[in-house]
């Protein structure tokens, strides 16, 4: 598996108590790619937080899915259920030309970090962008 850049950046500018953190690589035929907030982001807070993937083709035919997770430990990381309670609520990218975007939305959690994980299929080249946002 590629090695993960990861690139933190906090206190975005989104309003004065939003802070925002960025994870970004390019996968490269069948991957599984993490991209994960920092430990304690979250700090087990009831605040709102929003999670965003987005993946863009470069070449081949694209073809992932894309899981929210979160961790109490910033080490062991579970499925996030979604609020209509279907367990792993994920997103399905295919071969389409520009950004596929999904957005997960999170009230109150007790969760020190969360992370999207990606899996990747197929040959192809795909950048992806992580956004995690706490307000």
């Amino acid at each position: 598996m590629k090695k993960l850049f990861l690139l933190a950046a906090l206190a975005f500018g989104m309003n004065a108590s939003a802070q925002t953190a960025i994870a970004t690589d390019t996968a490269t035929n069948a991957e599984t790619n993490n991209y994960a907030t920092p430990t304690n982001y979250l700090n087990g807070g009831d605040g709102i937080y929003t999670a965003s993937i987005v993946g863009t083709k470069i070449t081949g035919t694209t073809a992932a899915i894309a899981y929210l997770q979160g961790s109490v430990d910033g080490t062991n990381f579970v499925n996030i259920a979604s609020p209509y309670g279907n367990y792993a609520d994920s997103f399905i990218m295919t071969n389409i030309a520009g950004a596929q975007v999904k957005n997960w939305y999170l009230k109150g959690n007790k969760m020190k970090s969360m992370r999207v994980q990606v899996v990747t299929t197929g040959t192809q080249t795909t950048q992806f962008k992580a956004y995690f946002i706490k307000n």
